[in-house]
């Protein structure tokens, strides 16, 4: 009996752990879906930005090995021609419509992705279940790949020898340059020459943070498999739950044993006494 309700008393005490665990991971899911969203809706209104307001010059050609940009193309190509550099098959390029292309990218991909996720989360509150989990499947498996691509190729286009020539890091800053004097020279570099200094810059910041954050899940990522893979907590869950059947079943077997043991011990006595009566 007292086996029984300390039976239940340890049960219900791990039904209450068990749910204060639950309460506190729900919160904790809500923190980190709360700031994922919040980071996810900064960096929309960013590339919205980009998209539909981009403080940069609509124009800003590149010569492969010239250090410099121009507002047109036949100015690129002049200045090429006096400093004697060849002007290469597919150059002069526009680097402003590669990168307004990317910014527009990430806007109207996020933003579809974001619209077909709340149709399908509508579609599973109307009791289709099915629909709504193939289709976040889909839909995730979808974006994930397209925000690959789309990092890819805003790193290609950013890094690239056009890419930094256009973004202004071959501007030299001069010795003794204040910051008010260096940013002045910025804007004006912009406005003249069609340096697209605002959308590099965010470009540069924003790749270099989704790169390493990239590289450090995919590193503990692979921590975490091959630390499963030595000390999988399974086995041992499986371990501890055989040793408790076995002391249970090693417990049952003496419980037993001491009932006969005392059934027998009561016949003989009674036996004895039954003797000595007819005697």
């Amino acid at each position: 009996m007292l086996n029984h309700l300390e039976q239940k008393i340890s049960d219900r005490k791990k039904e209450e752990l068990a749910e204060k665990d639950t309460e506190t991971q729900k919160v904790f899911s809500l923190i980190a879906l709360a700031t994922c969203a919040a980071i996810g809706f900064i960096i929309q209104i960013i590339l919205g930005y980009y998209t539909f307001a981009n403080p940069d010059p609509n124009s800003c050609w590149v010569v492969r090995d010239l250090a410099s940009a121009s507002l047109s193309k036949e100015g690129i190509i002049k200045k090429a021609n006096d400093m004697g550099i060849d002007v290469v098959e597919g150059y002069p390029v526009n680097m402003h419509k590669f990168f307004h292309a990317w910014f527009a990218w990430g806007f109207w991909g996020n933003l579809l992705v974001t619209l077909v996720s709340i149709g399908f989360t509508v579609a599973q509150r109307y009791q289709y279940d099915k629909l709504a989990i193939v289709g976040h499947g889909i839909n995730g498996g979808l974006y994930c790949m397209s925000s690959l691509i789309w990092l890819m190729f805003g790193a290609i286009w950013r890094f690239s020898k056009a890419g930094t020539v256009a973004s202004g890091d071959r501007l030299e800053r001069l010795n003794g340059q204040t910051d008010d004097q260096w940013n002045k020279s910025l804007k004006e570099s912009q406005k003249d020459f069609g340096y697209q200094v605002s959308g590099g810059r965010f470009m540069k910041i924003f790749l270099l943070i989704a790169g390493w954050a990239i590289t450090l899940a995919a590193l503990m990522g692979t921590i975490m498999c091959i630390i499963m893979m030595c000390c999988d907590p399974r086995e041992k869950g499986e371990r501890v739950n055989n040793k408790m059947e076995y002391l249970k079943g090693g417990m049952a077997d003496n419980d037993d044993y001491t009932v006969e043991d005392s059934k027998d011990a009561d016949e003989e006595e009674e036996s004895e006494n039954s003797i000595k009566s007819e005697s």
